[in-house]
């Protein structure tokens, strides 16, 4: 999720249970309370936090950088050792504070990062380093411009109506509840939905899920792995008979395609790519290879609506390998910037990838 949102959530908490980073848990009978200057900075460092491992991209290449981001960091088991640090710049801030309900908080904050960044597409490595899988529901886009713009609104209010701050701060909350959970249940129609037009289509898919786009709550995504390349098949709700037929991927069986799978550079794009379609072919004299995440593609209405027409070639995340012969690497870019060559490379399986 957008930075923008992780923010208002954190603010919203601070509405909700304030008192937290002062002297004492919570507020005394009479005390009127309002979210002390100490919480609302913290929570809103905390809720953020976990996104500082976009740092990489200052000290290592574009591919591996991808690799790190909603890694430990974005970890259930780690969240209480990422919110040590706010916690303890907090307590050096404010040192009439306790530093029990200030981490209390800093963990709360990481935490509801987490879970946001969950119910979005990309994948979010919750159990590192138990399980270095990723894992996401699937339930949000990564920018929801109407979730996002009436917690805002609601948190404005509380801002404005001061004596009604709380129970507006518990009015965001339920909304919050509500619109995650109508996103669910949507989902599982979509879900449905796919999963019905694979049958009639014959498909057998090893691996399912259907995706939200953006600015709507109606248009779906769906995604399968199969033995032959992915398929993919956008859906609207409730207008089954708008559904766009599949389209199919296949996977090239090419050497080239080959050699390219046999780099430590597909492994790792491997590693956060859900639904990787592969091109192989030659383009201005060199053979490509070209592998770009389906995950990320945005329906042809919606990138219409929004002047987006750019080619499929052009969504985010695209590696591209270039060679000069089955057993010549010449050279590797990620996003179309250049990705360091790995030493001993030369042709030679590094480490062996399947790409299903």
């Amino acid at each position: 999720m957008d930075n923008l949102t992780h923010s208002l959530t954190g603010v919203m908490a601070t509405r909700v249970f304030p008192g937290v980073g002062s002297t004492h848990p919570g507020p005394t009978a009479g005390e009127k309370t309002r979210p002390g200057r100490t919480l609302f900075w913290l929570m809103l460092v905390s809720v953020n936090l976990p996104d500082a491992d976009i740092v990489a991209n200052l000290f290592t290449d574009p591919l591996t950088a991808v690799h790190f981001h909603r890694g430990f960091t974005h970890s259930f088991l780690m969240a209480p050792f990422v919110a040590l640090l706010p916690s303890v710049v907090a307590l050096l801030i404010n040192r009439s504070a306790r530093f029990p309900w200030l981490w209390i908080a800093a963990t709360t904050g990481v935490l509801v990062h987490i879970f946001v960044d969950l119910i979005t597409p990309y994948g979010t490595q919750i159990f590192f380093p138990v399980d270095e899988a990723r894992y996401s529901l699937d339930w949000m886009f990564i920018i929801d411009p109407w979730f996002t713009g009436v917690v805002a609104l609601l948190l404005v209010a509380g801002r404005i109506l001061v004596k009604h701050r709380r129970a507006l701060g518990f009015v965001t909350l339920i909304f919050t509840v509500l619109y995650i959970g109508a996103e669910s249940r949507l989902h599982s129609r979509a879900l449905d939905i796919f999963k019905r037009q694979l049958e009639k289509s014959g498909t057998p898919a090893l691996n399912v899920a259907v995706l939200p786009q953006p600015f709507s709550m109606t248009e779906w995504m769906g995604l399968a792995s199969t033995k032959q390349g992915p398929v993919r098949q956008y859906i609207r709700l409730f207008d089954e008979a708008g559904v766009v037929a599949p389209e199919f991927f296949p996977d090239p069986s090419d050497p080239y395609a080959a050699a390219a799978f046999a780099t430590p550079y597909v492994s790792r794009y491997l590693a956060f790519a859900r639904f990787p379609a592969v091109t192989s072919g030659m383009e201005k004299g060199v053979h490509a290879v070209e592998i770009r995440d389906l995950q990320f593609s945005v329906a042809p209405g919606i990138a219409r609506a929004f002047g987006m027409e750019a080619a499929e070639r052009d969504v985010p995340f695209v590696l591209r390998l270039e060679f000069a012969g089955p057993d010549s690497l010449a050279s590797v870019t990620f996003n179309g910037r250049p990705v360091p060559p790995v030493e001993g490379l030369a042709g030679k399986p590094y480490v062996t990838a399947s790409p299903r």
